[in-house]
Formats: C-alpha cells, structure tokens, sequence
C-alpha cells in the first residue's frame, strides 16, 4: 500500500518484507498497522485508500498509448470503489494526496524511473492545486520545486518521436547501435550459411508458410476497392514466393503448380498496377528493339489535346484500351515528348523501368522471383567479401559491448566512436556507387573511417532491397537484421540533418558530450541516491506528518464514511482525467503531420501507409501536404483498447442508467442538480471522444462538458482539461481538427431523398433489378423493424449482390464502422463488443425491403460464421422483419446519399475479413 507511514509502521514493514524475503515464511502479524476490528482492506475507508493508491502506483508512460490505456483502467477502478462511498470531497482530496504523496516516496525509494517521477508529480501538483489546507503553499512549493529538479535530470532524455521535439543526437546514437547490431547480425548469418536454396547447395530456407493468412490476404484483394490493390499485391507476391519455397522443400507437386500460376498472375497484375501516367520507361517491341517512352494513359487511347501539349486536363480520352494494353508516346527526332510525339497503346509487358534495381540487373522477368531472390543474395555475399567487413567485426562487438564497468573514458569514447562511424556511413552513401576499389579506399591504418567505408560498401546493396522487400521472402531469419539495416540506416539519413552543421562542430561535440553524460549517469544508476536525498530534502516534515495516515486518522474517518445504495459521484475529477487522456492520445495518434526531415516533408512509401489522411486526402509520399494526418496502428491499438475495457462487464455498473453524478458549485458549495442516467451519459460521452472529431475543435471540449455534466464553467477550462505535463495537447489538437475534413450527416425517411430513384422505395428491387446497382455500394440505412411486438433499429450497409442475393451488414446498436469522418447527431458511436455484427441476405427472387413490407432475411455472426449458426433461431435458416420505417444516410449539404462508409473499425476486422467469404456462401442457401 503506497501511503506515508510512521516511522514504527515502516520499520515493521520493512521487518515483514525482509523475513518473508529471506525465510520464505509468512510471519503472523496480529497487530498490523491500522488494525480494528475488521481486516484493513475490507473496511470502506480501506477499500477506498487501496484504490487511489492502486492507481497512483501504476507506473505509465504519457508518451504511450500503452501507458495511457492502463490509466485509464485505473480511473474506471477507482470509480468502482468511489461511486458506492458516501464521503466528503475533502475527505476525498485528504486521502488522493496523502496515498499520491505515499506513492511518490515509494517510487523514489524504489528507485523509478525519472519520467513516471515527473508524471506523479505533476499529477500532484495538480491535485493539491484544487485542495485548501494547512500547508498547501508550503507543499506546493515543495513539489514545484521537486518536479524543476526532476526536469533537470530529463533535459538529454528522449520523448515520443510522433508527439514531442526530441533530442537528435540521442535519436542518433540509439539508431546507430541497432545499425551496427544488424551488420554484425548479418555477418553472422553469412559466416553459418544461413540462406540457402534448393538448387543443391543446402537446406531450402523460408519454409514456414501460413497458408490461411494467404487466403485472407488473397480475398482482402478480391473484395478491395482499386486504391487500396497495389499495396495488397505487394503482399501476395511476397507470400507467393515463400509458398513456392515451402512446397518445392516438401516435394509438394501440386502447391507447387498453384502457387507458381498465382506469382506469375499476381506478378503481371502487379507490373500492370504499378506502372504510373507521367513516367518514362523503356519499351521492347516484339523485334527486341528498344525505345525510351512516357505513360499517357492505362484505361484510354488519349491524343493531345487544344493546348498541345501531353499530360495535362485538355487530353482527350477516346476508346477505352484493350486488355493488357497502355497508352503511350514515343520522344520526336529531338528526343522530346512533344505534340508531335506519336501516341500509341503498347502491351504493358514490354515496358521495363529506366533505371533497374541495382539488385535485378540482367533480370527482366518480374515473374521469376525466386530467381531474383538467389541472384539477390549472391551480390550480398559477394559485397561482403569485398568489403572485408569481416575484419572490422571485432572492432564493432567491442563498441558495443563496451559500459560503464569498463571506466568512463572508455564508456564515452565508445559512444563517440559509434556515432562517427555510422555518421561517416551516411554521408557515404553519395560516393560509394562510384567504380573505386577497395584497395583504393581502404588506407593502410584501421580507423572510423575504414569501419565506415567497408559498411557502406557492404550496405550499398542491402539497400537496394528497400525497393522490392518482397525479395527477402525466401531469407528465413536473415530477414530480420536485413530489415533492421534498412530501417535504422533510414531514421539514421532522417536524423542526421537536425544534428547541427559542420560549421558548427563544436556545438554538436557539446550536444553529444552532454547525451554521452546523461546515458553516463543512466547506466550507472545514480539517479536513485540524488533523488532520494532531493526528496528528502525538499519535503519538510510538517508535510508529511500532516498527511501520515494514523490509526486514529483511520479511526476518525471509519465513523464518517457509509456505504451508498447505489453510485454517486460528486467529485468531477475523473471526468477531467478521463478528458485529458484522451487529449493525450489523440495528440499521440493524430499528430497531424507526418514526421520527415526531408523537403518538403517527404517520406517513404512504406512510412506514408503507415498514416491515414484526414483532410483531402491530396498528399503523396514525395509531399503529403498537411493533412492532418492519423497513424492508423496507433489509433486501432487505442481505439481498440478503449472498447475493450467498455466492453468488460467488470465496468458496467459505472455505466448503468443508476448512476448518478451531483457536482458542487464552487462558489457556494452547494451540492449542483443531480444528473439521471448519468452512467448512459458517461458511456455516450466516452464513445464521442474516442470516434468524433468534433470533440477536440477549439472551444468544443469545454462546451460538450458542460452540456453532458452539468460542470461549473469556471472549473472547465482548457487548462483544467489539459494534462498539465503537456500543456499545449489541447491547443494542438484543436488546430489539427480543424483540418479534418467532416462530413454533416443526417438520416432521412427514404421517400423524403431527392434526386435518387429508390424503384418505388423499395431497397430490394434497387439492390436486385437496377443496372446500376453498384453505384449504391456502402449505401447505409437505418431500418426500423416490428417483431414480437417490439420495435427495434437495425444499422445497414449494403455490400453487393452476389448471384442475385443482396448482400447488407448489420448491427442493432450502431454502425460497425470508423465515424471520425461524420458529424451528426443521429447516428450512435457505442460500439459494445458483444453485440454481433451479421452478415445478412434478402432473397433472390421474390422479395421486399421497403416500408410496410415484411421482408425475409438470412444472416449470421461474423466472428462465428458456420452454417448451424445461422440466425441462432431454433434451426430457421430464415427470419421475417415487418418494416416500419426505412431511412438512408444522407449528406446534409446536398440531400444525397453518403456512400463512404467503407472502413470497417479495427475490433472487427479481422472478424470480417477471417468470417466474410464463409459467411456469405452460407447466408445464400434460401
């Protein structure tokens, strides 16, 4: 139990904690602190006391979603044991502060990391801010003063790279020796042979082969929509190639000729895919002649257009191509592309990029992977050897291995050793492409510059694999290290430039010098002992007497406190703290930008998915513009944790309609209006922050607080909601929102839509009879339906209509896709985890689905889609809905339809995409 104890307390703790350590004995403590004539931690006050220190003890990281997730598990906790409590808001501020307080000097006892130090300092500072006492001026100052120090000791130390301005030469040097980790790696794997092949020079390699996740990649693309093909193509061929490589090493002759069919089709429609308008390459006709060539068009015959000239809005687009086929120009007599270049349509095959991978020269056939793979590898080996990197291997275990147990100069100097080299490797990588031979580049003397020569040498063609990673399938457990040069030579060109000039070398010797200091102390660990005595220092002894918990305290407070029917909470702090975790996370995963230390922002191909635009969407990898941009992981792994604790029965009673919250006015102190229903309003508030942008727009928070809660506006500001570590998290959020690109939505009764032929507003016939019918693909609609008496909502989404069934997804509760993007009102964001989401069907003849009809449907569980479980009704294989209402989401600025609900939410896709293709084979059995 983290608490100020007295000095007899500590003692016999101590007594305890050491005989059980040392004995292995539970020793019978018959008169434990705080003893009476119930058991400590089952009293009231017990109870309560354990749970501020529960979550005051859990050590998290404000810079993770991880962290952030736990602390919020820790609030709901806390409102567990609070709600059914009947105590004073002082008496509630007394003991927060003393259990933090007691939690502070554990941490700093136990020797805890500075930055969760700073996090239970901040947090008590901001506590005893808002609690009137005896000594609050002294303690505060106490704490101020404390925190100051513990910055001081941070001020060399990292934060999050997607959320705080970091230190590029600490950046630098942890980059640097995963570099180094992974040339040493892969020295390893050479020297044992670990990437062989099956051409009779050893054991095929790259024989675990997950067949399943190749099904579920393979109809991931069959179901895609054309943006998002290329990316999973790249994929395909990747698992293709692998496959090939398990099946010819198990002699499986008929995966063999499957998986050679599909790496050649994959490989055509990818070469088709990856071709792009505006780009130059080289065309070999059926004669073997070549010819340099520009892209025009690959879906019509194009000719220039009134402005003569090619690629721009005046082009005129004729016949749509032939299969196979793109449209291009040849250059003119000049070797310019001009109005009188001839423009023809060529079969895509021969087309072949100007300047080839370095890794595929001589190659030509995109389809012959695995032989790419083997001729690959075998410049590897060969830029191994002739680098001798071999011989400098030594060198660089020795840096490495190098610590602080090893004296400080050479602690030091290893670092400095380490940066140079890598830092010199970068640098190289303009020349080291130039025809000089290693005689020449190697000096007789070995130093930093040698080492960085031979790895540049050796790294020129490990990253050339960043063009094609689908090469490595067939590595085994050499891909790690390979991707791990790849990615840390990438943040290390990324890093560099932000370290100063080189007309400012001694600024960057002192910027190293003081990162070299700070790992220093970090490692030797004397952090702890500067601390402790900090501490101990600072906080006075009238503080924590007076916040030492007594028997008679316990006592005291024991005769005060009584159990509550049902939850109240008076105290609006966890509300404040559930807001400014979320502000955090939303600063973490919508940073806004992507980060880049290159013009204008430029970043990779693989680094631009990683992100997804929130604005209009017209960024491209060489300039993604300004978004604002979310990292779509680290928004799923929130998302996704947050409804996995809403959806843990454990929370319920917090969210039941019994809950009630009754907050004070803080001018008079009087108890404010109670507020019903209170923990339906918690649950719907929760789920407006995790999924509506809205929330985060300047002035909204604080406006929505109110709205929802009731809060005396004077304690809502945008100070109070902001976690105080991090002040600037509601001023940037609120920037970066307003360029979200929202949509205003609102349901509307299908007879009331303008401008759209719903077939006699029957949903059926549009989804079975129309031609156009795909032009209706992601159209929601809200049906409102009669069975047993009852009337219930139902969320749609119309997928297709495969061999004449209309195929929807529902749910009852809310639509199971990403909203960020909506503003309305109307629709529901809760999505609870344990309500299905169905995959259903209407029959493929004879059926309706409009306003008075009753309509037959067939559907089942996504995330359990067999046969015996469709309907989950007795054995029906069908169900029959009387539709009251039928009301489609529309936009509310043109009337019309909004077609964009296509994302699904991360807690569901692997659901979908795992039960989609079973599911819908078996809704189709009418």
């Amino acid at each position: 139990m983290k608490r100020i104890l007295t000095r007899e307390s500590y003692l016999r703790e101590l007594n305890l904690k050491y005989y059980n350590k040392y004995t292995g004995v539970d020793p019978i403590n018959e008169e434990a602190p705080f003893a009476n004539d119930a058991p400590w931690g089952d009293t009231l006050i017990g109870r309560l006391i354990n749970s501020f220190a529960r979550k005051g003890k859990i050590a998290f990281n404000k810079r993770r979603i991880s962290g952030l997730v736990s602390r919020l598990k820790a609030i709901f906790d806390e409102m567990l044991e609070t709600g059914n409590i009947d105590i004073s808001d002082e008496d509630i501020k007394f003991l927060k502060t003393s259990s933090l307080l007691g939690v502070l000097e554990r941490q700093v006892r136990e020797e805890e990391d500075v930055d969760v130090l700073i996090s239970t300092t901040t947090d008590l500072i901001d506590l005893v801010s808002s609690y009137d006492f005896e000594f609050q001026e002294e303690m505060l100052k106490s704490l101020n003063d404390f925190l100051e120090y513990l910055k001081g000791l941070k001020k060399d130390e990292p934060s999050e790279p997607s959320t705080d301005n970091e230190n590029p030469s600490e950046i630098f040097y942890k980059q640097s020796k995963l570099f180094l980790q992974s040339v040493l790696d892969l020295h390893m794997m050479i020297k044992q042979n670990v990437v062989r092949f099956s051409s009779g020079d050893g054991t095929q390699v790259g024989t675990n082969f997950d067949i399943s996740k190749f099904n579920e990649i393979k109809s991931k693309y069959e179901r895609a929509q054309q943006k998002d093909k290329l990316a999973l193509l790249k994929q395909l061929v990747q698992m293709c190639n692998t496959g090939l490589n398990t099946f010819k090493a198990k002699k499986d002759t008929a995966n063999i000729n499957l998986f050679t069919k599909y790496l050649n089709d994959y490989s055509r429609l990818l070469k088709k895919l990856s071709i792009q308008v505006g780009k130059e390459y080289i065309y070999t006709n059926k004669s073997g002649e070549k010819k340099k060539v520009k892209v025009i068009s690959v879906t019509h015959d194009t000719e220039v257009g009134k402005d003569k000239k090619w690629l721009t809005q005046d082009d005129i687009k004729k016949t749509t191509l032939a299969k196979d086929t793109i449209s291009v120009i040849y250059q003119d007599k000049n070797g310019k592309y001009t109005s009188g270049s001839p423009g023809v349509a060529v079969n895509f095959d021969g087309l072949s990029p100007v300047k080839e991978s370095l890794l595929l020269e001589g190659e030509a056939n995109i389809t012959q992977v695995e032989t790419h793979s083997k001729n690959a590898w075998k410049k590897v080996i060969t830029a191994y050897n002739q680098s001798k990197i071999a011989s400098f291997v030594p060198q660089i275990e020795e840096l490495l291995k190098t610590s602080i147990k090893d004296g400080k100069d050479k602690f030091l100097q290893s670092k400095k050793d380490i940066i140079a080299i890598c830092k010199q490797s970068v640098l190289n990588k303009s020349t080291v492409g130039k025809p000089i031979s290693f005689d020449d580049l190697i000096k007789e003397a070995v130093n930093i510059n040698d080492v960085s020569k031979s790895i540049s040498l050796f790294g020129r063609v490990l990253l050339s694999y960043k063009e094609d990673m689908g090469l490595t399938g067939a590595y085994g457990s050499a891909i790690s290290p390979l991707k791990s040069f790849i990615n840390s030579f990438t943040e290390l060109e990324k890093t560099l430039p932000k370290i100063k000039s080189e007309s400012n070398k001694e600024e960057v010797k002192e910027s190293i010098s003081k990162y070299d200091s700070f790992i220093l102390l970090r490692e030797k660990n004397e952090y702890s002992s500067q601390i402790t005595e900090k501490f101990d220092e600072i906080f006075t002894e009238d503080v924590k007497n007076y916040f030492t918990i007594t028997e008679e305290k316990i006592s005291d407070f024991n005769g005060r406190v009584k159990k509550r029917e049902s939850m109240v909470f008076t105290d609006a702090d966890p509300i404040i703290e559930i807001v400014r975790l979320f502000n955090r996370a939303w600063r973490i995963h919508t940073p806004g930008v992507i980060p880049s230390g290159r013009t204008n922002g430029k970043v990779s191909n693989s680094v631009f998915r990683e992100y997804e635009d929130l604005g209009e969407r017209g960024g491209t990898p060489n300039d993604p513009g300004s978004g604002p941009y979310r990292n779509i992981e680290l928004y799923e792994a929130w998302f996704e944790a947050v409804q996995d604790i809403l959806s843990d029965t454990k929370y319920r009673p917090i969210f039941s309609e019994e809950v009630v919250f009754r907050f004070k006015n803080i001018e008079t102190g009087e108890d404010g209006d109670s507020i019903p229903k209170a923990g339906k309003i918690l649950l719907k508030f929760v789920n407006e922050l995790l999924s509506d942008t809205k929330m985060y727009k300047d002035g909204a928070m604080t406006k929505f607080i109110q709205e929802y809660f009731n809060l005396d506006s004077k304690v809502i500001t945008i100070k109070t909601i902001t976690d105080p570590q991090f002040p600037n998290d509601g001023k940037d959020n609120a920037e970066t929102s307003s360029g979200v690109k929202e949509t205003n939505v609102i349901f509307k009764k299908i007879e009331q839509v303008k401008g759209i032929d719903f077939a006699g507003n029957d949903l059926w016939k549009v989804f079975t009879e129309r031609r156009n019918r795909d032009d209706f693909k992601n159209l929601a609609f809200r049906l409102k339906v009669k069975k047993d008496d009852t009337v219930s909502s139902y969320y749609c989404v119309y997928q297709q209509t495969s061999e004449n069934y209309p195929i929807v997804i529902f749910r009852t509760d809310a639509f199971p896709f990403d909203l960020t993007k909506v503003s309305s009102r109307d629709i529901p964001r809760n999505i609870d985890r344990l309500i299905k989401t169905n995959l259903a069907s209407l029959p493929k003849s004879g059926g309706f689905l409009k306003k008075g009809s009753k309509s037959l449907f067939r559907y089942v569980d996504l995330s359990d889609p067999g046969e015996s479980k469709v309907n989950n009704s007795s054995g029906k294989n069908r169900i029959e809905y009387e539709i009251q209402e039928i009301e489609v989401l529309c936009i509310v600025e043109s009337g019309e339809p909004y077609l964009d609900l296509d994302n699904y939410l991360s807690i569901l896709k692997s659901d979908i995409t795992r039960g989609y293709n079973i599911a819908l084979n078996n809704i189709k059995k009418y």
